[in-house]
């Protein structure tokens, strides 16, 4: 989440990509995102990332996600974040269930908000018209209706 393994400090940048990667599960059919593996799928847990948390432990981890979930999303979408953990070979992984938004969930970026969206196993920006296309389709559909 914020730990960098190649470089070996704290890497504001990674928790970018995490609140990227949610949003655009939120914006497309929610989804899984796993946290404590590198790029290349090994298993490298959580362990790292608490060191780095006032609360050095699950629970620390779970506050920090959330935390950045309500400072990057927004506070009324941090309830469609579901945290588990696992234990895998003696390593901590951070299981995050996400729901589908049902209204468009927007990035904090300085003075902007970026619309994310999920395209199988990457995350991308939709530019303005991409966007509003998007999220009229999604209207058509009814994925951002209230239940």
């Amino acid at each position: 989440m914020r730990w960098d393994l190649k470089e070996k400090r704290v890497n504001k940048i990674l928790e970018k990509v995490i609140a990227k990667s949610l949003a655009g599960l939120m914006n497309h059919r929610g989804g899984n995102l796993l946290i404590g593996l590198s790029d290349e799928g090994v298993i490298k847990g959580i362990e790292p990332d608490c060191t780095t948390l006032k609360h050095q432990n699950r629970d620390g981890f779970e506050r920090a996600l959330i935390d950045l979930v309500k400072n990057q999303l927004g506070a009324n979408v941090a309830t469609m974040v579901h945290v588990q953990f696992l234990e895998i070979d003696d390593n901590t992984v951070c299981w995050v269930i996400v729901d589908a938004a049902s209204e468009p969930v927007y990035l904090k970026d300085s003075n902007n908000s970026k619309y994310y969206v999920r395209l199988g196993n990457f995350t991308r920006e939709l530019d303005v018209r991409e966007a509003n296309l998007h999220i009229k389709q999604r209207d058509r559909l009814g994925k951002y209706q209230s239940p």
